[in-house]
């Protein structure tokens, strides 16, 4: 039986998965910025960070439908109305980003729009990514917050929970 508090594994692990993605994307761009231009790494570098925005994508699809079939968790019962709303905002928008960066990304160099339009898509791919740290910033608050300061235990719900050992034993 499921706890209808907990989120399940594969929530928990596309969770965790795409905050690494995040990571790794953000890490990208800084390698990109310490780089020449004209260091024959960069192509690399923006080839790793395109994959990890289709891999963003992809998840970010399988989220979605995931998300949409089990429903939202509650929140916790101790949260006022300005909590709960700023949680659901916070979330929804992580939600319109998993899509608008990739698609962005992908127009900014697709090389099939005009020069105004790759650089007006390059530009919200950038203003997207400064969206993403205030997302984070603000979510991970907010779990900090849940922990020190109510002590509701509000991360365990996107934590593996350990399997509890078998007590069986044959006789």
């Amino acid at each position: 039986m499921t706890n209808p508090n907990r989120y399940g594994r594969l929530d928990i692990a596309l969770h965790w998965v795409m905050a690494l993605l995040f990571m790794a994307q953000f890490a990208t761009m800084q390698w990109r910025d310490w780089l020449d231009k004209t260091d024959p790494a960069l192509e690399h570098v923006y080839g790793l960070h395109s994959l990890g925005g289709f891999a963003i994508l992809i998840l970010g699809l399988i989220r979605l439908v995931v998300r949409l079939r089990r429903g939202w968790l509650p929140h916790t019962p101790r949260a006022p109305g300005y909590q709960k709303l700023a949680a659901r905002l916070v979330h929804v928008t992580f939600y319109l980003m998993f899509f608008a960066q990739p698609v962005t990304g992908i127009l900014s160099t697709g090389g099939k729009l005009s020069t105004q339009a790759e650089g007006i898509a390059k530009a919200l791919h950038s203003a997207g990514g400064w969206v993403i740290i205030a997302l984070v910033t603000l979510h991970v608050a907010a779990v900090i917050y849940h922990q020190v300061m109510i002590k509701d235990d509000l991360l365990r719900r996107m934590w593996v929970e350990r399997r509890k050992k078998s007590s069986f034993s044959s006789n």
